[in-house]
């Protein structure tokens, strides 16, 4: 039983999270409106195709059980977990909410960054990562502890990068001399950090990190839509900020930091789009 005094500490540290800008929007001469601010729709609750599909499954199980008689849906009793979820509820935008159930999608602008959709007479152009963003976390956050996995597999195991070298793939693009004495030193260090948590990480969010011949890898990661798997180019971003952009000290803020991390892994990247 946690005590009113850490709610009320967490009810603090909720208002501290990063400011969600609802959007911001302008309409020209065509009446096309430019939607580029992040845009709380719950969109699990949306139409009945894409990101609704694990919402309708977990809804279809939730009351059945395995032959041992465990429930098929997992259930956190978290209050930092239903504080966040609170927090998306409370910042859904009813406007957009009704656009969004009822849109027509039209397709790509020329800039990949942005997609097209229509409501009513008018034409929406969104910032395609803002609004994925904000739906996959949204999914992560309401499916929370209840993804399926998919395995990181090659025909040889050695072919799978460690850790740590998805780690020093990553200093390298941002320009880190990997070479310096101090960074094989603090990549191992945060390794060691990231494996202590790897129940937590493997219960909660469904990322699996094994230990094969002294060597560290990310095995699995969560299944979050039916055929659909994230580019594995982003994996060693999705390890880098695993390891230094959250706070596991903190439940409410790791729970927030880690569903936005997965997010920003699962939003395809228009770097990895084919143009024909």
């Amino acid at each position: 039983m946690e005590s009113s005094g850490a709610m009320s500490t967490e009810q603090k540290q909720i208002n501290q999270l990063p400011p969600q800008k609802m959007y911001d929007h302008y309409k020209d001469r065509t009446n096309t409106v430019a939607v580029d601010g992040k845009i709380l729709l719950r969109f699990h609750n949306a139409n009945k195709d894409d990101f609704q599909c694990l919402s309708f499954s977990q809804d279809e199980l939730k009351d059945k059980f395995d032959l041992l008689g465990a429930p098929l849906v997992k259930h956190f009793n978290l209050i930092p977990l239903k504080k966040l979820k609170d927090k998306v509820l409370q910042d859904t935008d009813e406007e957009l909410k009704k656009i969004f159930y009822g849109f027509t999608f039209v397709g790509f602008s020329k800039d990949l960054n942005y997609l097209l959709i229509r409501h009513d007479a008018s034409l929406f152009r969104l910032k395609f990562v803002d609004i994925f963003a904000e739906g996959i976390y949204q999914l992560f956050l309401f499916s929370f502890g209840n993804f399926n996995i998919h395995r990181l597999e090659t025909e040889n195991d050695n072919d799978i990068p460690s850790l740590e070298c998805l780690l020093e793939c990553y200093f390298s693009l941002i320009d880190t001399n990997v070479e310096n004495e101090s960074t094989p030193s603090e990549i191992k260090q945060r390794i060691e950090i990231l494996m202590t948590q790897k129940d937590m990480l493997s219960n909660y969010f469904g990322i699996l990190l094994e230990t094969k011949n002294s060597k560290h890898y990310i095995t699995a990661i969560p299944l979050l839509l039916e055929n659909y798997v994230p580019h594995y180019g982003a994996l060693a971003r999705l390890v880098y900020n695993l390891v230094r952009n959250v706070d596991y000290n903190d439940k409410l803020h790791y729970i927030h930091q880690i569903c936005r991390i997965l997010s920003d892994f699962y939003v395809p990247k228009a770097k990895f789009f084919f143009k024909s």
